[in-house]
């Protein structure tokens, strides 16, 4: 499964990936904020998780460069330690998905497979 984490957050990074190797069997690719707008282009990938706080805090810029239009057609899983994480800013009424710190590899497949096929209903509308 190919994985793409937004997050700014280096401990939470720290944390989430040797979790997400354990879930999913490979290491997911991790970019902060920063390097997603100076990408400038949402890289390819089944699942894409965001850090809250990033995603919170750098919205309007996603928004304002592009980004948000290649992320509509997926749905988001949003990571947080917080265990009642609301939508995500600019996502409301979206299908996505969250992911409280800490889980178990169980809970964290859990969470992929259903974020991975709900986008690719997505991407077949």
């Amino acid at each position: 499964m190919d994985l793409l984490l937004i997050s700014d957050n280096k401990a939470l990074n720290r944390e989430l990936e040797p979790l997400l190797r354990e879930a999913a069997g490979s290491s997911p690719r991790v970019l902060s904020g920063k390097e997603l707008l100076e990408g400038g282009e949402v890289p390819g990938a089944d699942v894409v998780l965001v850090e809250k706080r990033t995603w919170q805090n750098g919205f309007s810029m996603f928004r304002y460069f592009g980004l948000t239009s290649a992320l509509d057609r997926m749905a988001l899983v949003g990571v947080s330690r917080v265990r009642r994480a609301g939508a995500l800013k600019g996502r409301v009424g979206r299908k996505d998905f969250s992911l409280s710190l800490p889980a178990t590899a169980d809970a964290v497949r859990r969470v992929l497979d259903d974020a991975r096929m709900a986008t690719e209903q997505l991407r077949g509308e």
